[in-house]
């Protein structure tokens, strides 16, 4: 009996270790944003200036459900790179998932919304461009977060973004876009955390698309 047991808690070892894959390192995920980067800035007389993107998530120490944000960091850049927390078979919050130097938070969000203006025909300028009739816009990244929850087979992966778009000095924003994704997998591999973070952030750039339209009256 005693030899079923140990063999019986090898094997649930051997289980979770597989479903949460390394939890207790930090993982640098780059995501794919050729789907922005590659949009063309139109030569129109319709401008927008973005002029700050700021994260305005909330992180808690010791949430109570792992979609809130949980990674403390001692800087705000640190912070802006802070994308998910890994958590092992238990639920323990581990490993962290953050973007890699050349990424952010505020970044991926800001291009995005970019994106969105240009192909809704607005060119998007510097602040040296601005004139009296262009539309300057303040970004504030509210949810950009991906998490782990742990079932007896399989996990779930999840992420979601949201961000309020604010014109000409507003308080409440204009519009907000949002992006989610979540899926299945017998393992919490950085593979699969990509896929579920490339998912919600393409969801968001298209989003963002159909809101800037909306916005635009068009």
């Amino acid at each position: 009996m005693k030899t079923f047991n140990r063999f019986s808690l090898a094997l649930l070892a051997s289980s979770l270790l597989l479903l949460t894959g390394c939890a207790t390192n930090t993982s640098e995920l780059a995501l794919d944003t050729s789907s922005v980067s590659s949009v063309a800035n139109p030569q129109s007389q319709t401008t927008v200036y973005v002029r700050s993107s700021a994260d305005k998530r909330h992180f808690e120490e010791a949430p109570r459900t792992p979609d809130i944000p949980s990674v403390m960091c001692d800087t705000a850049e640190e912070q802006d790179h802070a994308i998910g927390r890994k958590r092992n078979g238990f639920g323990k919050a581990l490993g962290k998932l953050i973007l890699p130097p050349e990424q952010s938070v505020t970044g991926l969000t800001q291009s995005a919304i970019e994106a969105a203006f240009k192909e809704n025909g607005v060119k998007v300028v510097t602040k040296d461009e601005v004139t009296a009739d262009t539309k300057v816009i303040d970004v504030d990244v509210n949810k950009f977060w991906a998490w782990v929850e742990m079932g007896f087979w399989q996990i779930t992966l999840s992420s979601n973004m949201s961000a309020g778009v604010r014109v000409n000095d507003a308080e409440d924003p204009a519009f907000t876009v949002e992006g989610s994704y979540h899926e299945g997998f017998q393992g919490a591999f950085e593979s699969n955390w990509l896929t579920v973070l490339n998912t919600a952030y393409q969801n968001f750039c298209l989003d963002a698309k159909e809101k800037v339209k909306a916005f635009l009256g068009k």
